[in-house]
């Protein structure tokens, strides 16, 4: 056979040798560094949490705005680590493997988790499988293989019998999860996925992760702009001056040159090894990006008003994060980093809180602790998310002076 395909197939022979010598290169190289900020941050995040070191004695998990929290590196004084582990853009339903996956190689449990999430991540439409995120043919998520395909065939019937010549599609939840996947595909193996996942759901996701294993796949997008759309731009460096760590500065444009990617990417690292994994995404935004936003700010805030008069939280995936730290013996803390001031009576935010008070008392290993007013003003948002500068110092000098002494009393650290 290998004599066959040596000489009459000469041409798959090289281009098989090809393919692998290239995919051994990019194994090799740290290729990560040439994708999107999105991609490479994943990346950074499974490399810490598959580690086996270092060892925190506080994690933080939570969202893009949870993202602006800064850690704490041990110091003589302060001898206590936090670290800040949040992802934008993931969902509520992976934080409990996430965890999952920081515990598992490591020795040491932290004192507690801080879960900082927004509460708006348990929507209750939020909630549904990934495969079908409208649940055009899906009851809920976990469902099995053969509901999934006998509820699609009743309800093709009836979208047929309704006169529909074709069946409704989610092209909606089809450009999510082309925006966002890669933070699912990056930080999780389809070993991770059979463990996760039912039912087609399942399928999906494997269908989805496979072929992400292969590097030249995995990181394409990198590939393609440093191979076929290389600029001369991609080889300088851009020096930016001091001052722009000043909040007053940060929005100039001579603190945002055109990076590269890889030069982007360098300095992402350097923030989340400074800040002990923290960073502030809205400071990455240069002047026109950050204008778009504060024309965009008013509408976003009162589309987000109404959506919360409407929407149900559901916390489901909060109770399993819940369980997979206490039932490790781990206590874990809910807080909630402040959101923007015209939510402050939303009816969602109102649920929530009386729902999670409800959980937590079954929960002898969790509570929950706000900060000192959970709402900021609209002027420290860059739009009805993500901080300015300025909302950033706030928020830090708010969980060091009065967050985080009521967790280190619930959760002392080791040798307290």
């Amino acid at each position: 056979m290998s004599s066959i395909l040596r000489f009459k197939y000469p041409a798959l022979l090289l281009a098989l040798g090809v393919f692998l010598i290239l995919e051994i290169a990019a194994r090799i190289f740290p290729i990560e560094y040439a994708s999107g900020t999105g991609i490479y941050m994943t990346e950074h995040r499974k490399a810490l949490v598959e580690a086996s070191s270092p060892e925190f004695d506080y994690i933080i998990l939570g969202d893009s705005r949870s993202l602006s929290l800064n850690g704490h590196a041990s110091t003589p004084s302060e001898p206590y680590s936090i670290y800040n582990l949040s992802l934008p853009a993931m969902g509520p339903r992976y934080f409990q493997f996430y965890l999952e996956k920081y515990l598992a190689n490591r020795k040491k449990k932290p004192a507690a988790v801080i879960f900082a999430g927004d509460p708006g991540l348990f929507q209750k439409s939020w909630s549904t499988p990934s495969h079908d995120q409208r649940m055009l043919y899906s009851d809920a998520v976990d469902e099995s293989l053969w509901h999934y395909l006998s509820l699609r065939f009743t309800r093709r019937i009836e979208y047929f019998r309704q006169g529909q010549r074709n069946a409704p599609r989610d092209d909606f939840g089809t450009l999510l999860w082309d925006a966002f996947s890669h933070r699912y595909l990056h930080l999780f193996d389809p070993g991770d996925m059979m463990q996760q996942y039912t039912g087609a759901e399942r399928i999906f996701m494997l269908r989805e992760a496979i072929p992400n294993q292969l590097y030249l796949y995995r990181f394409r997008d990198g590939i393609r702009q440093y191979v076929f759309e290389i600029r001369a731009n991609s080889f300088r460096t851009h020096p930016v001056p001091s001052e722009c760590s000043r909040c007053a500065v940060v929005p100039q444009a001579m603190c945002h040159p055109d990076y590269s990617r890889i030069e982007q990417n360098l300095l992402l690292r350097e923030k989340l090894k400074e800040r002990n994994g923290g960073v502030n995404l809205a400071d990455l935004l240069g002047p026109e990006d950050r204008m778009r936003y504060y024309m965009m700010r008013d509408g976003a805030i009162k589309k987000q008003a109404e959506a919360f008069e409407k929407e149900l939280p559901d916390l489901a995936a909060l109770e399993a994060l819940i369980q997979a730290a206490t039932s490790r013996g781990i206590k874990i803390v809910i807080t909630d980093v402040p959101a923007i001031e015209p939510l402050r009576h939303a009816t969602y935010y109102r649920l929530y809180f009386e729902k999670l008070q409800e959980l937590l008392k079954k929960y002898p290993l969790a509570t929950m602790v706000r900060f000192p007013d959970p709402y900021y003003p609209v002027n420290l948002f860059v739009e009805q998310v993500h901080y300015e500068c300025e909302g950033v110092e706030r928020l830090n000098r708010e969980f060091y002076s009065g967050v985080f002494p009521k967790i280190k009393a619930f959760a002392p650290p080791e040798g307290e």
